[in-house]
């Protein structure tokens, strides 16, 4: 890329910044007051001599010999450093004795100001008191006229008031006139003073003429009654707050506005009169704007201008309303946002004597309708400063931006203003210490001498004011221009060697012209060839490198050339091929401080034109074709229908004959109701097709797809494709499949009838569970002998459900019915938990809940059902409708616990158990039994429900494992040899509604046997161990008899141990010592 081609880019992309229009914001003047309190910059005007030109600057609030008096400063417009300061005290300074306060003292000089000439200005002062009345101050006002060449005081414009006519009636009459709070020049001798004190501040004006001094014209006599009995929306309605003079009379009529922006709270602005030239007949009111019904509280009329928007001749009024707020957005706040806006009305033109009209129908500005900005403070008009022949404005809003201010520029036009502002000039973009900028805008004055008006800019908050200069608008005119008609078909004009493009060749030029611009400048352009197509047909030749050099009001012309694609413009040789011109002026390079032109805004920075292809189709060039379309649908792997999980992709076997003249751009659409994703076209290399996903519809009618035919097809041919699609990201929600196309074409089709075909296709979700279980233990034994009620058996019944596909299964239930009561109500299950989660995902479990009700006996299931014995699987069918409800999910374990106190309720009373039947079977291979089934046709049987709210992928399972608690002793266990314990399982139908309906229902049952155990035979008479015992007895006896008999208890040692003593003399000892011992205790 060049270094223009650079630059156009850049530019481009700044061509509609609104802060680059032509006033210019680098090159300003700003002058500085006495401080941010004086109010500098209140005001200003222009006035213009044979050498130079001054702005005069109002700063009310300035200091002079008596205080805060006001001051004016004349300032050289080219020297921010040149102002002189300026006041003209009034010929007698008088103080009052009793308030000590100077007739002078905060009279705000310099409020208004009026240029006259170059050496005569109107200055006003508003605030000046008559103190003619001792311990009196009534705020007259004054104006005066200023020799701007000689410190003389000014000459007395205001009246002078009796003193009769301060007060009357009680009321105060001409006490508080605040004479010059606005004003405005009538023409080059005549003007108006607004008076917003008059009469109870009801309000009003003064005219007069610079050669009748004491002579003043005001309104007693123009339709307003007397203050006692006036109506009430005129009361404090402050008549004459802002005047403004205009074209709205025809003739030598004299006409004025003045606002009043407290009638009735909302505003009104009136249109009066000065009848006779003379100023010897009254005023009279011709018309009156009020504020719509929405401007309450918008000091409506605070603010008047006008300017002849639509150069109609007549000058319109604008209005502004600083305080508006929309209501709107704030009334639930109770916020006043002060947003503002000016409103413009328009003369309706033909005014007539002592009549006029305005049309009510207001155009509004709103800048950018920023909250508490006052937008519409200051409007002035700016004249003419594009360059159209139409009056422009600027509307200031001082507080916006954070009370640094923007000025807004709106351009007028045949149609009346521009409601978008073409220009948004910020005080932050001059300089950040601004502020308030846009509190007061000048008329406009040339003042640098280049045919453009310029104008300043009051910043009353930081006390500065800006020149702003308007840059000179140079109008550039552009033209292009095609050598033929139209894009032969056949290869022409190239320079290529291929052979095979068709080319035209075109010329550009260009022109520039107006008030005080440049004699040369350089243009940068670029061309864009078929800027609309979908498939681009056309390029330029060579790239546009180089600017061009204008010179003023002569033409410059350079030739391109458009080189068309063959098979692009084959395909579509009907739709124009549009060639866009975008242009840019590259601003020359200038010294600091002058002031650069800049391209015309309101004409467009490009053209657009279009050229067609020259088609072999008669006179006119137009083909009439008659495309018949016909389709079909296939599925892989081949079925009846699309099975989810299965259907790899559907074809879309399409065909297109064409009956009448060639047609260029064939194409199909193709639309569908669903997420197929697109992966290819099949077509023959004979007839090629393409296809193109649309990814970005607005709604449900635009297709999904276009298929483009590429080869033209001639009278009976025809072009067949297949579209694949993926079946991957389906939505499953819609039961059917819709597939809509139609043909088109880039001619006009003769017959519509047989360009459309809609096709369609079933889609199902086909799941086959298979369940197979366990039962762990198998089998369990009771020991009869012991306590039955001290022994506990656990079972655990294991089902797993296999998806064998070939979809998913989707959410559903799965029903578990358990005997767990007597038909009495007694109790015969302890506990029942459930286990539940998805193959090897062992932190996924399910939810289950619990059947509100009994499963009555006799009516659980109405089935026979195959139990399940090493890890068959059996299906079986059944109906059942059960409510349910949520119990307790222990999620820790995972697993669902339903103990007798939550899943059962209190223990009824216990009655005698019913006899069961039971069936002689054998056992293992030894003699019949008998065998008692414990099922739900015998005993009132619970359910337990678990939620799959996970589908189960093809292949996948769910493990379901219930473990139940039993208690020996509330077994029926006298009534048969072998119990068996039988749980059976269920899978719900899945309520989807694409699920294929399953012929019969998914059930399965698994068994526990529970046998008896005891330690002795079943019967036992009891007179013989009575009978043992006794035979036992006797036959001790006689073993006793017969021992004894035989010595056997004969003591053998004792005889031998009396025999020892005898001889050992143990018994002549023992007599010894006891004669010993008996006369031992005689001698004591």
């Amino acid at each position: 890329m060049g270094k223009y081609d650079i630059v156009f880019v850049l530019l481009l992309l700044n061509i509609n910044h609104t802060l680059c229009y032509n006033v210019d914001i680098n090159n300003t003047v700003i002058f500085q007051g006495g401080g941010n309190d004086t109010q500098f910059g209140y005001t200003s005007a222009f006035v213009i001599d044979s050498n130079s030109i001054t702005l005069i600057i109002g700063s009310p609030n300035d200091s002079s010999s008596s205080a805060n008096t006001g001051a004016i400063y004349f300032c050289d417009v080219n020297d921010q450093n040149s102002c002189r300061k300026s006041y003209s005290s009034p010929y007698n300074l008088i103080q009052d004795p009793v308030t000590k306060t100077y007739s002078t003292t905060n009279e705000g000089f310099g409020t208004s100001i009026i240029p006259f000439s170059s050496s005569t200005i109107m200055v006003c002062a508003p605030g000046w008191k008559d103190l003619q009345i001792t311990d009196r101050v009534f705020v007259i006002g004054r104006c005066i006229l200023v020799n701007m060449t000689s410190d003389t005081p000014g000459i007395k414009t205001s009246p002078s008031v009796a003193s009769g006519d301060l007060i009357q009636d009680r009321y105060f009459k001409y006490a508080m006139l605040q004479v010059g709070f606005s004003a405005a020049k009538i023409t080059d001798i005549s003007f108006v003073m607004g008076t917003p004190g008059m009469n109870e501040w009801t309000g009003g004006f003064l005219v007069n003429k610079l050669n009748r001094i004491n002579n003043f014209l005001e309104i007693p006599n123009t339709g307003f009654p007397t203050l006692s009995s006036q109506p009430r929306e005129q009361n404090h309605m402050l008549l004459g707050y802002a005047v403004a003079s205009g074209k709205f009379c025809d003739g030598e009529r004299v006409c004025f506005v003045a606002g009043a922006p407290r009638y009735d709270n909302s505003g009104k602005v009136y249109v009066y009169e000065q009848l006779g030239s003379t100023f010897d007949k009254q005023i009279v009111a011709l018309d009156g704007l009020t504020a719509p019904d929405d401007m309450f509280g918008s000091y409506f009329g605070s603010v008047v201008a006008a300017a002849d928007l639509n150069g109609d001749g007549w000058d319109d009024i604008l209005v502004g309303a600083p305080t508006y707020t929309d209501a709107s957005k704030y009334r639930k706040e109770d916020i006043f946002s002060n947003e503002g806006r000016v409103l413009v009305f328009y003369s309706l033109g033909n005014a007539q004597i002592l009549k006029i009209n305005f049309n009510r129908n207001s155009a509004i500005l709103s800048g950018t309708n920023t909250p508490f900005s006052r937008f519409g403070s200051s409007i002035s008009n700016l004249g003419d400063i594009n360059a159209d022949s139409f009056d422009d404005i600027a509307v200031g809003a001082p507080n916006e931006d954070d009370d640094r201010g923007v000025v807004y520029i709106y351009h007028g036009g045949n149609g009346g203003i521009n409601k978008d502002f073409t220009q948004r000039i910020t005080a932050q973009t001059i300089r950040d210490d601004l502020r308030g900028f846009g509190s007061h805008i000048s008329r406009p004055m040339d003042v640098n001498d280049d045919s453009y008006p310029d104008l300043s800019v009051g910043s009353v908050y930081s006390g500065n004011v800006v020149v702003l200069k308007t840059r000179p608008i140079v109008d550039i005119r552009v033209s292009l221009e095609f050598e033929e008609e139209r894009i032969n078909l056949i290869p022409r004009n190239c320079p290529s060697v291929t052979g095979i493009e068709s080319c035209i060749r075109f010329k550009v030029c260009f022109t520039h012209g107006g008030r005080n611009v440049p004699m040369t400048i350089d243009v940068s352009y670029n061309v864009s060839v078929d800027v609309k197509a979908i498939r681009e047909r056309a390029r330029l030749e060579k790239p546009i490198r180089e600017p061009v050099n204008l010179i003023k009001a002569a033409t410059s012309c350079t030739q391109h050339t458009i080189v068309t694609y063959e098979t692009p413009r084959i395909a579509d040789p009907f739709s124009a091929v549009q060639v866009k011109l975008e242009y840019k002026m590259i601003e020359p390079t200038t010294k600091p401080g002058d002031i650069q032109p800049i391209a015309n805004q309101s004409r467009t920075n490009s053209i657009v034109k279009d050229i067609y292809f020259q088609l072999q189709c008669g006179t006119d060039n137009l083909c009439e074709v008659d495309l018949k379309l016909s389709s079909d649908i296939s599925r892989a792997p081949i079925a009846e229908y699309i099975i989810v999980n299965k259907t790899d992709h559907v074809l879309l076997n399409t065909s297109v004959r064409n009956l009448e003249e060639e047609s260029f751009g064939s194409k199909v659409l193709i639309t569908w109701n669903d997420e197929f994703v697109y992966r290819r076209v099949i077509s023959p290399d004979d007839q090629p097709v393409t296809c193109d996903i649309q990814t970005e519809r607005l709604n449900s009618t635009e297709p999904n797809l276009i298929c483009r035919i590429i080869e033209p097809l001639k009278q009976g041919q025809e072009a067949k494709f297949s579209v694949v699609l993926e079946t991957d990201m389906l939505s499953l929600t819609k039961p059917n499949m819709h597939f809509n196309l139609s043909t088109d074409s880039s001619s006009e089709d003769i017959n519509s009838k047989n360009n459309q075909e809609q096709i369609s296709s079933k889609i199902w979700i086909i799941a086959h569970p298979e369940i197979t279980g366990s039962a762990s233990p198998a089998e369990v034994t009771v020991v009869m002998e012991e306590d039955l009620a001290c022994q506990n058996l656990s079972i655990t019944h294991r089902y797993q459900v296999i998806n064998k596909g070939p979809s998913f299964l989707p959410p559903t239930n799965i029903t578990i019915d358990l005997p767990y009561y007597y038909e009495s109500g007694e109790e015969l299950v302890k506990s029942v938990s459930a286990k539940v989660n998805y193959g090897n995902e062992n932190d996924m479990f399910l939810s289950c809940f619990v059947v509100s009700g009994f499963s009555p006996g006799g009516q659980g299931m109405g089935t026979t059902i195959t139990s399940i014995t090493d890890e068959t699987t059996t299906t079986t069918t059944t109906t059942k409708q059960y409510t349910t409800k949520p119990i307790t999910t222990n999620t820790n374990d995972k697993s669902t616990t339903t103990p007798r106190s939550t899943l059962i309720p209190s223990r009824p009373p216990r009655k005698r158990r019913r006899k069961r039947e039971a069936t002689m079977e054998e056992v293992d291979g030894s003699n019949s039994v008998r065998i008692h089934s414990m099922t739900c046709s015998d005993y009132r049987c619970r359910q337990l429900v678990c939620m799959l709210n996970k589908a189960i992928q093809p292949s996948e399972s769910v493990v379901v494992n219930i473990t139940v608690d039993l208690v020996a002793s509330d077994l029926p266990l006298e009534d048969s040899d072998v119990l068996r314990y039988v749980s059976v399982v269920n899978i719900q139908q899945p309520k989807h509604n694409l699920f294929y309906t399953w012929n019969q229902q998914q059930i399965a049952m698994l068994s526990t046997r529970i046998f008896k155990e005891y330690t002795l035979g079943d019967s036992v008479n009891i007179w013989i161990p009575i009978g043992c015992c006794i035979a036992a007895l006797i036959l001790l006896v006689l073993i006793v008899i017969i021992l004894k008999k035989c010595g056997f208890f004969k003591r053998k040692k004792k005889a031998a141990l009396q025999k020892w003593k005898r001889e050992s003399g143990y018994y002549h000892r023992q007599s010894s010592e006891k004669s010993r011992s008996s006369s031992t205790k005689s001698k004591k």
